[in-house]
């Protein structure tokens, strides 16, 4: 497991370097500037102080009034991700542009596959949280997967993600949390700084808007990191034998 996982965030680091400003531009379009009109036009509502009864009508109506641009940052993200894992993965190795276009024919079976594991994962975190975590590792190759293996449609990938991922686990899971607990460090870093600067509702635009650029490109830098370690994962995990699921 040590083994695998080191590898995985060496090979993670690797396909950076080879690549890093290509990667960096794509990333910039398609998780940068969402996050950033996201953070200028559709904050998060204020919940601090609130109890969860109170707070879940107040992110309730957040959801319902914003939901266009919540789908729109997801079709993006969805978009970006597809095009990069061409870019990874596509033994071709194809322009932006042609990368573009794969990405767009394989983004409704993408979206579908994100949404599917998405719910299998949640389905599992809602008696405890520790088979949604497990679910979460064994789902963490069905992207890489549907896209570099373009014969295959969304339900056949995803088996084969499972496949791929079989006696691995909980070591990409292990890869997909350590994601996520970078960002929520970020996250409590920005909030400390902003309670410090005191910025909140009626800060000035100009003292606000440094902030809303670093929550951004916080956001931006670990969606390609996590695109980068799965496909790193797929890359050392899906040419091995696997018996079982």
């Amino acid at each position: 497991m040590n083994r695998n996982l080191s590898a995985i965030f060496a090979d993670a680091a690797a396909l950076w370097r080879s690549d890093a400003d290509l990667l960096a531009r794509v990333a910039a379009v398609f998780f940068f500037l969402p996050g950033l009109a996201q953070a200028l036009f559709v904050p998060m509502p204020e919940l601090a102080g609130l109890e969860a009864p109170e707070a879940m009508p107040v992110l309730a109506e957040w959801l319902r009034a914003n939901i266009g641009w919540l789908a729109g940052q997801f079709l993006m993200h969805s978009l970006g991700s597809c095009a990069l894992l061409v870019l990874l993965l596509d033994p071709a190795r194809p322009a932006v542009g042609g990368a573009m276009r794969i990405a767009l024919r394989r983004l409704p079976g993408y979206v579908v596959l994100t949404l599917t594991a998405l719910l299998v994962v949640l389905i599992g975190m809602f008696p405890l949280l520790v088979p949604g975590f497990y679910l979460m590792g064994r789902l963490f190759l069905t992207g890489p997967t549907y896209v570099a293996e373009p014969q295959k449609g969304a339900i056949d990938a995803l088996v084969a993600g499972i496949r791929h991922s079989h006696r691995n686990g909980w070591m990409l899971a292990l890869v997909a949390l350590t994601v996520g607990i970078i960002q929520y460090l970020a996250a409590g870093i920005l909030d400390a700084i902003a309670q410090v600067a005191g910025v909140g509702a009626g800060t000035s635009v100009y003292l606000l808007a440094p902030f809303k650029l670093a929550i951004a490109a916080a956001g931006a830098a670990l969606a390609l990191w996590q695109v980068l370690l799965s496909a790193a994962a797929y890359r050392l995990l899906a040419t091995a034998p696997r018996h079982g699921i």
